[in-house]
């Protein structure tokens, strides 16, 4: 009898498990729940690397260039008015005169009159190739960048044995928007320049001042405040470097921006490679160099291929290079004749 009550009663209890699980199987929300799952699975997740890129501007721009575009400073020193500036004078200067700046260490009277009226700045530099001079010359040449306006769109720096070819300049320039800071030229070096800086070991890059380097206005205006008014002196004398050490110091270290490089640019520490640039490019060059240098001579060399100065009038080789990327200039005329 105990035995019957005691099936019973699990009977009972297993129907009603029964009753309530058909409840719960046939309500609305476990409905829609198992049709969710089996209509619309459950997507796999995913994680997603974000990548940042350089801030542009997205607002159209015309990349054309003009000469007033660009500013040009020249560094040199009255001891080389009458040899290394007087290839500049007669050839690419001349089309950039009006936008132009030759930063000396002595007043000549001569040079002047050569020169763009007012376009000769007398640093309180000397002449010499010390770290401390060729500084005090950088910082007159970012101070009278400033002093006359600024740059439009780029300020342009060059040495005293630099020949600049101007239409390749603008034609690399063109390729930048000259709203972003840009610091561009090329680097002497391989790696990082290291500095001590308040008492830390730190690396930056810089593009080296005998090949040229161009910056565009909004690193310029960012500049100011560490290079103009004798700035740029103090960062020289706790770093004791060259000039374009300096700048590549303040600008990639302090201001964080990067050095763009192009091999375009050239001085006589590429001495191998600025030999070899066959005659057919040298015209696409954007600056080329020499020196005179005992043990250290070097140039631009053209070969036969082409019609060119003799080397004894035209050791530089500027004159030459000049009417290659130039054939209508008068002088030349004198090139073309030759070759009929």
């Amino acid at each position: 009898m105990v035995d019957i009550k005691v099936r019973n009663v699990k009977i009972v209890v297993a129907l009603m498990l029964v009753f309530v699980f058909s409840l719960y199987v046939l309500s609305p929300k476990h409905v829609a729940k198992t049709f969710s799952k089996n209509i619309y699975p459950r997507q796999k997740q995913t994680t997603t690397t974000t990548t940042t890129e350089p801030a542009t501007t997205t607002t159209p721009y015309d990349n054309s260039l003009t000469l007033d575009d660009v500013t040009h400073t020249i560094k040199t020193s009255q001891n080389f008015h009458n040899t290394r500036d007087e290839p500049i004078l007669l050839t690419w200067f001349r089309q950039v005169a009006a936008q132009s700046y030759f930063i000396t260490d002595k007043e000549d009277l001569a040079f002047s009159i050569k020169a763009h009226p007012g376009h000769v700045v007398v640093s309180r530099c000397a002449g010499s190739h010390d770290s401390g001079d060729l500084n005090c010359k950088m910082n007159t040449e970012f101070d009278t960048l400033v002093d006359n306006g600024g740059a439009t769109k780029w300020w342009c720096h060059w040495d005293d044995d630099n020949y600049v070819n101007i239409r390749a300049l603008f034609t690399l320039l063109e390729q930048y928007d000259p709203r972003e800071p840009w610091y561009i030229g090329r680097s002497s070096i391989t790696y990082p320049q290291p500095y001590n800086y308040r008492g830390k070991r730190v690396t930056a890059w810089f593009a080296h001042g005998g090949c040229g380097f161009c910056i565009s206005k909004p690193l310029v205006d960012r500049m100011v405040p560490h290079v103009y008014g004798g700035k740029l002196m103090d960062y020289h004398r706790e770093l004791y470097s060259n000039d374009d050490c300096t700048i590549g110091f303040i600008v990639n270290y302090i201001l964080g921006v990067e050095l763009t490089q192009s091999a375009l640019f050239n001085s006589h520490y590429h001495r191998k490679e600025l030999m070899s640039i066959p005659t057919d490019r040298l015209k696409g060059q954007i600056s080329l160099s020499y020196s005179k240098k005992r043990g250290e001579e070097c140039a631009a060399v053209i070969n036969g291929s082409v019609n060119s100065f003799p080397v004894g009038e035209d050791p530089t080789r500027f004159y030459s290079i000049h009417c290659l990327a130039n054939p209508d200039v008068p002088y030349c005329n004198v090139l073309l004749d030759d070759a009929t």
